[in-house]
C-alpha cells in the first residue's frame, strides 16, 4: 500500500486502540466512526492508488475520517515533516464559510464505490458543487427538480434542491432502456447507479419517508417489466419497508419478491455495499440472494398431530418437580415453603447450576442468607432478584408489570429456577381472585419457562376457607393450579408432623408424600410420610370430633374384621347406627391406610383394611404413591413406546438429611 494509506491505518489504530486485522489484500479495522463491537472498517487501495474506505456499519468514508478531524486532501498530501497525515484543526470538516477541499469530490465518491465517473457525469449527469455550505452531489431527477446528496457524512444525507419535490422512482427510464423481465426495486440512488453500470435495471423511491402511492404502482404496470423484486437495506427498518412495498405491489396484481442481501455485508448495507464487494459480478449476486422471511397470513394455526414429535419430559427432581414449567409450592405461613424452595437451590447449585431468588415478603440479609448458608449454597449461584433501578439511578421493588426486566435477569444469569416468593406480592395490580387477570400475569412466566428452559417456582399461601377438596384451598383463582404443571402442598399434620404432598401433576402420577423438619440446624427432608393432604389441612379437633372419629375407628374395624365389605351398605349403616356423617367414616379410613377398590368394572365400590392387602387396586386411595429412592412412571407417558405394565425406575433425592439421595436422578434442562 502507498505510505499515505499505512499512514491513515497507523492513525485509525492509534485512535481506537484496536490493531488492524489483514485478510488477503484487505485490512480490516475498528471504525472510529461509530460505537462497534468488532472491526467492521475496510481499506484497500484502488487501482488509481486512492484509498477505499469502506464501513459495514454504515458510516459514510467521510464521517470516518471527519471523526478523527481529518481532510481528504491531508490523505492525499504529504507534509514536508516526513510526509505524516495532517490532522485537521478543531473546526468541523465543513462550517459554514470554509472553502471546501478541492478532492472531496465526484472523483472520490466513485473510487469508494467502484462506479465509474464518466457514465455517472454523461448517462446521469452528476455533478458535484456546494449546497448549504456542504460538499455534495447534484443531479436532475424526471420531476425536473435537482437532487442534493451531501458527502459530509452528516444529516440530511438528502434534499431537493428546490420547491417541488416529491416522491417519484428515480431511474424508471433508464431501466426502460436497459428492458428486461425483472425490475429491481433497491434503497438510494448510488445503488441505481450501481445497478445501472453493471446491466441491472433498478429504480429507487426518490423522496424522504415514501410511501408508494398509486401513482408509483400504475407506474409498474405499464413499465414493461413483469417481475419486481425488492432489495432493501439490510437493517430492521429496511426489512420493514420492504415487506410494505411487497404488499403494496402484490396488491395490484403484479408478480414480486423480497430478497436479503448477506449478513456478512453487514448491518444497514444496500445494494450499493453489494457493488462495492461484488463488482461486475453484481447481476449474479444479486440473482443468488435469498428471499427476505414473509410473515405468514393472519389466522389460526393449524398443525397435524403428524408433525408434532413426542418430548420426553425433563425433571428437576421427578415426579415432582419438571424442568422448564410453572410449579406450586401451597402452604400457610411458616409451613416451610421458602425452606423448600431454598432445599430445591442447594440441589440445583450444588451441580453448579444458578438459581434466582426473588422475594417480596422476607428479607435478603436476615432471613434468606442465613438459611442458605445452613443449607450449604454456595452464594455466588444463588441470585436476588432485588428490584428495578431507573433511569436516574434510583431502584423500586419489581412486580409482574415489568415481565420484561424479569426476562432480561433470566437471559443474563441464565437460571435452573426462577423463585417468586409470594405470588400474591408479584400480581399487586391484578386481581388474584379473577381467572382472567391471573392467566394473563403467568401465561409471560410460562413462555419463559419454555423458551429458557428455567423451572418458574412460585408460592402460594392457603385461604383460611374450608372445602371440600385440598386444590382448592390457595388464595386466589383456581387457575393458579390450573396454569402450574405441579402443585405440592407444605404443611404439618395436628401431630406436628411435617410433610410435602403432591396435589397434582400433568406430567404423570402423583409422587409419595415426602416429610420434612424445620429445627435450630435448619431444613431437611426426613424420607417418605404417610401424611395426606387432608391430614395437613384438617383443623383442630375437639374433644367431640375426636372422641366421634375414635368410635368411628371402633366400628370401621369391627366391620371389616372378616374382609371387604360394599362402601355404599357400609356408610349406610354407619349413619343409622351411629348418627354420625358418612364423611366421618371415609376420613378415618383414610387415615387408617385403607383401600377402596372395585373387583370388576362394573362392579361396587368396596373399601377394605390394610392387613392382606396384595397391592394396589384400580380406585385405591393410594395408587398413585411412589415408593422410596424409585419413581414408577409408565414409559407411555413421556412420549416412548411402551407396552403394558413397562415402568421405568430412577433414584428419587431426599437431601440433604438423614435419607441420601442420588444427584443423578436430576436431569439436565
Amino acid at each position: 500500500m502507498r505510505p499515505q494509506i499505512e499512514r491513515l491505518i497507523q492513525a485509525i489504530e492509534a485512535h481506537t486502540g484496536h490493531k488492524r486485522e489483514s485478510a488477503g489484500g484487505e485490512v480490516k479495522l475498528w471504525c472510529p466512526g461509530h460505537q462497534g463491537h468488532s472491526a467492521s472498517l475496510k481499506i484497500t487501495e484502488a487501482p488509481n492508488g486512492r484509498a477505499l474506505i469502506h464501513c459495514f456499519a454504515g458510516c459514510d468514508a467521510t464521517k470516518v475520517l471527519s471523526s478523527m478531524r481529518w481532510f481528504w486532501a491531508d490523505l492525499e498530501e504529504q507534509s514536508s515533516a516526513g510526509g505524516s497525515v495532517r490532522p485537521l484543526p478543531s473546526t468541523p470538516v465543513v462550517a459554514p464559510g470554509r472553502h471546501v477541499p478541492a478532492t472531496l469530490n465526484l472523483n472520490i465518491f466513485c473510487d469508494e464505490r467502484g462506479l465509474d465517473r464518466e457514465s455517472l457525469v454523461e448517462r446521469w449527469n452528476v455533478k458535484e458543487g456546494v449546497h448549504q455550505n456542504r460538499p455534495c452531489l447534484r443531479y436532475p431527477t424526471a420531476l425536473g427538480v435537482d437532487r442534493i446528496k451531501f458527502l459530509d457524512g452528516t444529516k440530511p444525507k438528502y434534499r431537493w434542491a428546490a420547491t417541488g419535490g416529491k416522491a417519484h422512482w428515480y431511474g424508471m427510464e433508464a431501466a426502460k432502456r436497459r428492458g428486461g423481465l425483472l425490475l429491481y426495486l433497491v434503497n438510494g440512488e448510488p445503488s441505481v447507479w450501481a445497478c445501472d453500470q453493471e446491466g441491472v435495471p433498478a429504480v429507487c423511491a426518490c423522496g424522504e419517508g415514501v410511501t408508494l402511492t398509486p401513482a408509483m404502482i400504475k407506474d409498474f404496470k405499464g413499465s414493461g417489466f413483469e417481475r419486481f423484486a425488492v432489495v432493501f437495506d439490510r437493517d430492521a427498518a429496511g426489512r420493514a419497508g420492504a415487506l410494505k412495498a411487497l404488499k403494496a405491489i402484490r396488491s395490484a396484481g403484479l408478480e414480486a419478491v423480497a430478497l436479503e442481501l448477506p449478513p456478512e455485508l453487514g448491518e444497514k448495507a444496500d445494494v450499493d455495499d453489494l457493488h462495492r464487494r461484488e463488482g461486475p459480478d453484481l447481476a449474479a449476486a444479486l440473482t443468488a440472494l435469498p428471499h427476505l422471511p414473509e410473515p405468514l397470513p393472519p389466522g389460526p394455526v393449524l398443525r397435524p398431530f403428524s408433525e408434532i414429535e413426542p418430548e420426553e419430559v425433563s425433571w428437576l427432581w421427578r415426579p415432582y418437580i419438571p424442568a422448564g414449567k410453572l410449579v406450586l409450592f401451597q402452604g400457610d405461613p411458616a409451613a416451610g415453603k421458602t425452606w423448600a424452595a431454598l432445599a430445591l437451590c442447594a440441589m440445583l447449585i450444588k451441580q453448579g447450576r444458578k438459581a434466582i431468588y426473588a422475594t417480596l415478603e422476607d428479607g435478603l440479609g436476615d432471613t434468606l442468607r442465613p438459611r442458605a448458608d445452613k443449607l450449604g449454597i454456595d452464594p455466588n449461584l444463588l441470585i436476588a432478584l432485588a428490584g428495578k433501578r431507573e433511569e436516574d439511578g434510583t431502584e423500586r421493588t419489581l412486580t409482574l408489570t415489568d415481565i420484561h426486566d424479569i426476562e432480561q435477569a433470566i437471559i443474563q444469569v441464565k437460571p435452573a429456577l426462577l423463585v417468586l416468593d409470594p405470588i400474591s406480592a408479584w400480581l399487586q395490580d391484578a386481581n388474584m381472585n379473577r381467572a382472567n387477570e391471573v392467566r394473563g400475569k403467568l401465561t409471560p412466566l410460562m413462555a419463559f419457562a419454555e423458551q429458557y428452559g428455567v423451572t418458574v417456582l412460585i408460592l402460594q399461601h392457603l385461604t383460611k376457607a374450608k372445602t371440600d377438596r385440598a386444590i382448592y384451598r390457595g388464595q386466589g383463582s383456581i387457575d393458579f393450579v390450573a396454569a402450574c404443571r405441579s402443585a405440592l402442598l407444605f404443611g404439618a399434620a395436628q401431630g406436628g408432623q411435617r410433610a410435602m404432598v403432591h396435589l397434582k401433576n400433568s406430567l404423570g402420577p402423583l409422587g409419595k408424600s415426602v416429610g420434612y423438619t424445620i429445627g435450630p440446624e435448619g431444613f431437611s427432608w426426613t424420607g417418605e410420610s404417610e401424611l395426606t393432604a387432608g391430614d395437613i389441612l384438617e383443623p383442630e379437633a375437639g374433644p367431640e370430633e375426636k372422641s366421634e372419629r375414635e368410635d368411628a375407628k371402633v366400628w370401621l374395624e369391627a366391620a371389616l374384621a372378616e374382609g371387604p365389605q360394599d362402601a355404599g351398605g357400609l356408610q349406610q349403616r354407619f349413619e343409622k347406627e351411629t348418627g354420625y356423617s358418612h364423611r366421618t367414616l371415609r376420613r378415618v379410613l383414610e387415615r387408617m391406610g385403607g383401600r377402596s377398590h372395585k373387583d370388576t368394572f362394573s362392579g361396587s365400590w368396596k373399601w377394605a383394611l390394610p392387613e392382606g392387602d396384595t397391592g394396589p387396586h384400580e380406585g385405591d386411595i393410594h395408587t398413585h404413591t411412589v415408593p422410596l429412592g424409585e419413581t414408577t412412571v409408565p414409559k407411555g407417558l413421556h412420549g416412548k413406546a411402551s407396552t403394558q405394565g413397562d415402568t421405568k425406575k430412577e433414584p428419587v433425592p431426599f437431601g440433604p438429611g438423614p435419607v441420601p439421595y442420588d444427584e443423578r436422578a436430576f436431569l439436565e434442562v
